[in-house]
């Protein structure tokens, strides 16, 4: 755990990650693969986070989680945005910089 967040384990817990460490990733359920995935993407203490759709195909309780660790993220100063394909979004304000980039980069992105 050599430079990880100081309250990965914490996170761990709350999302019901830290009892079932020794499993693969593969056989958790899908909530929990996909909260597995959100907690490894902090774990690296991204100054940005941006999240594809992360509440897809979770029940209403789970995307709760998913609105607590964004909000989580954004208290260590980490900008976090999370797209919707439709209904329901995560809402942030990216920072300026970030902002100016897309307007820029708009013809050599994929």
């Amino acid at each position: 755990q050599r430079g990880a967040p100081d309250d990965l384990q914490d996170m761990l817990a709350e999302y019901g990650l830290s009892s079932r460490l020794d499993e693969q990733s593969d056989k958790l359920p899908y909530g929990l693969q996909k909260m597995l995935g959100l907690v490894i993407a902090y774990a690296t203490k991204p100054r940005i986070l941006l999240m594809d759709e992360p509440a897809a195909g979770l029940e209403r309780a789970e995307r709760t989680h998913v609105d607590r660790f964004v909000a989580k993220v954004r208290a260590t100063g980490a900008s976090a945005k999370a797209s919707a394909a439709r209904g329901r979004t995560t809402k942030s304000r990216l920072p300026r910089s970030f902002r100016a980039w897309r307007k820029t980069s708009r013809a050599t992105r994929l």
